[in-house]
């Protein structure tokens, strides 16, 4: 009988840590798709202003500037780990 209940918490501690695993790994996707859309926001503004779409040059550098803050300041190796 305790080798049973020992085998069901066994399997259910495992299902547990799937569980939260499935929760951080949606939430890290989810982050890092917020760093791009922000950084790619960025890039339109600064694009829009090249391309001649608008005359607005003087938000140039505080855009890039942004862009540089943005990716020196997040932890790459805890944002997109090599698995």
């Amino acid at each position: 009988m305790i080798k049973v209940i020992f085998v069901f918490i066994l399997l259910l501690s495992s299902f547990f840590t799937q569980i939260s695993y499935a929760e951080n790994t949606e939430d890290i996707i989810k982050y890092r798709k917020n760093i791009m859309k922000a950084i790619g926001n960025h890039i339109s503004i600064i694009a829009a202003n090249i391309k001649g779409k608008v005359s607005i040059n003087e938000d140039i550098l505080p855009h890039s500037q942004s862009i540089l803050l943005t990716l020196s300041s997040i932890n790459i190796t805890k944002t997109f780990p090599e698995n």
